[in-house]
């Protein structure tokens, strides 16, 4: 009878145990994923492009899941993320093109949230106007392929204004080949063989080198074809979120500072004091690219707006210290200027006639605050629906403040 209690006893504590660990693991998947469902594999909405490096893949729908969010993400016929749009414009519609990186394809929040899409709807409102509003941002897209996808694709819509989001923190770096090596050290072809690049020639004109079509497209294969080996080819447990926080660490799985491995200078070299010959170079060839990015709206009856999105590490003082920790490990004497790039913007958009935004201000004026948090904080370092939705605000009231778009 003391055998069979200790057996039935034995079976109740194991059994209790195995619950526990069920609940628990699924309580830290709808914390972390926001589903019970592990996070899916990256989205395969790219491909290799022969002119603009990549793009993005039309008629395609794919789901991006991280710890902080789970998105689905569609583009359109054309391969733009946004809504359909016609080549022509009907009468009375005024348009505008919005140009950028990820933080304008947006996959992180949902279509509606996105700063071009809640960007039209203000305006709309605001003004009871017709705008509409075109979104050509993809991501890791830096000035150069910006530039050529509005002359390819970007001016067939007749735009009014061409809105140019820059991202400091890499738009800089994308521009020159020796930086983009000296950060990926050869790990990413796809970004660096793959991605168009100008130099100067001898008169100081922008000369374009074409990225290397047929080694992008190897490339960009070979990395998906590994995702989905590694994925197939993982152990049962590796599978299990809670036995990644325990082997791993909760910090490990939470970390969000980026590259805390990465060679420092071509990471956070566009907020150093003084910049090195390679940065000084980048400077001046991103200036170049995006006056001709002017010159070409202009030609095409445009206006022309540069403005600078705000990274993380410039905005969240929290973050900015966790980071700053990491990497003067690596470095003891790094110090940086968190405004320089903003300020070098403002100096070059006043000498060559362009309106010109930073939205560094408002953003850290928010978060001192403590309103709402504007970046994702787990995985992801781009903006959650409240950045996309205080960027729109301020671009907005600056349109309608210096009078680009009139009430009807």
């Amino acid at each position: 009878m003391a055998e069979k209690n200790i057996v039935i006893n034995l079976t109740l504590i194991i059994t209790s145990i195995f619950i526990g660990f069920t609940l628990c693991e699924l309580g830290l998947r709808l914390y972390y994923y926001g589903s019970l469902s592990e996070p899916l594999p990256g989205i395969r909405l790219r491909q290799a492009h022969e002119t603009l490096g990549w793009c993005l893949r039309p008629n395609m729908t794919g789901f991006n899941q991280t710890f902080d969010y789970t998105v689905r993400v569609s583009t359109n016929s054309k391969g733009l993320r946004d809504i359909e749009h016609d080549y022509k414009k009907e009468n009375g519609v005024y348009r505008i093109i919005v140009l950028g990186d990820s933080f304008m394809e947006a996959y992180q929040v949902p279509l509606e949230q996105s700063f071009p899409r809640i960007l039209e709807k203000k305006i709309n409102n605001e003004l009871s106007a017709r705008v509409e509003v075109v979104n050509l941002g993809v991501g890791g897209y830096g000035t150069a392929q910006e530039y050529l996808y509005l002359k390819e694709e970007g001016l067939k819509y007749k735009p009014d204004l061409v809105i140019l989001a820059f991202l400091s923190s890499n738009d800089v770096r994308n521009n020159s080949r020796t930086l983009e090596k000296k950060l990926w050290r050869g790990r990413n072809i796809f970004k660096i063989e793959g991605r168009p690049f100008f130099t100067k020639d001898d008169q100081g004109y922008l000369e374009l080198h074409a990225p290397d079509f047929k080694t992008a497209l190897i490339a960009g294969d070979k990395r998906d074809t590994e995702l989905v080996k590694i994925r197939k080819e993982r152990n049962y447990k590796d599978k299990l979120l809670l036995y990644q926080m325990v082997s791993k660490g909760l910090k490990r799985i939470t970390e969000d500072v980026r590259y805390p491995t990465y060679e420092v200078n071509p990471l956070l070299g566009t907020y150093f004091h003084e910049y090195d010959k390679d940065w000084e170079e980048a400077w001046d060839i991103t200036k170049r690219i995006i006056v001709a990015t002017k010159k070409i709206s202009k030609e095409a009856g445009a206006s022309f707006l540069l403005f600078t999105v705000p990274s993380k590490f410039q905005v969240e003082s929290d973050y900015y210290n966790k980071a700053m920790k990491l990497y003067l490990k690596k470095d003891p004497k790094l110090k940086v200027d968190l405004e320089k790039p903003d300020n070098i913007l403002r100096k070059f958009s006043q000498e060559n006639k362009i309106h010109y935004l930073s939205l560094l201000k408002k953003f850290r004026e928010n978060y001192k605050k403590g309103d709402r948090k504007l970046y994702f904080s787990l995985q992801d370092r781009h903006w959650n629906k409240n950045g996309h939705e205080l960027a729109a605000d301020i671009i907005v009231n600056y349109l309608i403040e210096n009078k680009f778009i009139l009430s009807p």
